[in-house]
């Protein structure tokens, strides 16, 4: 088994002793209802990461050498989105449970518990007076202040103007100049709607250098780059070191 199956199958069993609190726990019950609606919100959500994040595991496993048609790119950059939608939209469950339930926040308008969070939801939780309500949450929370301000700026779909894409290949050494030619000749195929020689010449790029799956968004000097699956992996962590308290927190405040 490679490594990044392991980091999957780890993930899977956290993720599955908090789908089972959420679903099954009598604590749980104790929540008010609007709470009870975000926490499995974001059971829900948990479960079409783990979805996207299969199949981006699946596209990108070893047994393919790194090598990917468009299509497959095609595929991978959906996944990709969906994953980090998910993942925004479960952070704000989140930040929402802790307003409902600690009263972390005065609410301006009580009818609108069940909108969106109030505010940027990555500034807002260090904003909001948890350390007084929730001491040790306050603490558990903290560490992750970096990698959400992340989340929020670099890989967050909602909010950038061109979602998150994968660079599909690099070729090295003489590939690259073979690449350059067949680039050539296939923008030539295309302007003289050659599609036998255009889709003969795409065939052929594809089967040259080294394909190294990029996570990439344009950031404010030059684009970024992340590592995949390894980054889609870190952040699911991430996600569940952010969740695990604050569920903690819930929990011991149902006792």
């Amino acid at each position: 088994m490679d490594t990044d199956t392991d980091s999957d199958q780890l993930l899977r069993l956290r993720e599955a002793k908090l789908l089972e609190w959420i679903f099954l726990g009598p604590d749980a019950l104790n929540c008010t209802k609007t709470g009870l609606d975000m926490i499995q919100g974001f059971a829900r959500r948990l479960l079409m990461m783990q979805t996207s994040r299969g199949e981006i595991l699946h596209i990108l496993s070893p047994e393919r050498q790194r090598k990917l048609s468009i299509a497959e790119f095609a595929h991978v950059n959906v996944y990709v989105n969906a994953f980090y939608l998910q993942m925004v939209k479960s952070l704000e469950n989140l930040t929402r449970v802790l307003q409902i339930e600690f009263s972390v926040v005065e609410l301006t308008d009580p009818q609108g518990c069940d909108g969106g969070v109030y505010g940027e939801w990555s500034d807002t939780i260090f904003q909001l007076n948890v350390a007084d309500l929730v001491p040790g949450l306050a603490t558990s929370l903290e560490p992750m202040a970096i990698w959400l301000g992340e989340i929020r700026e670099a890989r967050n779909p909602c909010i950038l103007s061109n979602p998150l894409y994968i660079h599909p290949a690099a070729a090295e050494g003489d590939e690259l100049d073979i690449l350059r030619g067949l680039e050539a000749e296939v923008e030539i195929a295309a302007q003289t709607g050659n599609f036998h020689e255009y889709r003969q010449k795409i065939s052929q790029a594809q089967q040259l250098g080294s394909y190294f799956p990029l996570l990439a968004n344009r950031g404010p000097d030059t684009i970024q780059l992340w590592p995949l699956p390894a980054q889609v992996l870190d952040d699911a962590q991430s996600l569940l070191n952010f969740a695990e308290p604050v569920f903690l927190a819930v929990q011991q405040r149902a006792v």
